[in-house]
């Protein structure tokens, strides 16, 4: 093989290997979105961009901003945030937690912890 055949060949595996990187982390980027919409359920859409109160209403729970952490509502009263995780026992799997906070009476308030479940289908024969 001449020095140009090998040069083209890598530079050939070098965009071949770059392509293969953006998709794995394209796929990656949607996974949180993905998850937390499963969790939530049907009737939640993914908001752009947190609420303005997005703080306060984490501290109904007593926990905070998470980098990776989507917002979805329901309706004008109804918004769900969801801390994006990963399995550490089965990677593939969701260890997010959702928050679900309904405003009543004028007055935004908790109505608790949603955790992800996985179908591991572990009792399989």
């Amino acid at each position: 093989m001449t020095r140009t055949g090998f040069a083209a060949r890598l530079r050939y595996a070098c965009v071949a290997v770059s392509a293969l990187v953006a998709l794995v982390l394209a796929g990656c980027a949607s996974t949180p979105v993905r998850s937390c919409s499963d969790i939530a359920g049907p009737g939640w859409h993914v908001l752009s961009h947190p609420p303005a109160n997005a703080d306060q209403l984490l501290a109904l729970q007593g926990v905070g901003a998470h980098e990776r952490t989507v917002w979805l509502a329901k309706g004008e009263g109804q918004v769900f945030a969801c801390h994006y995780e990963t399995g550490l026992i089965y990677p593939g799997c969701s260890g997010s937690r959702g928050y679900v906070f309904e405003r009543k009476a004028g007055q935004w308030v908790s109505d608790g912890v949603v955790l992800g479940t996985c179908d591991m289908n572990l009792n399989a024969p």
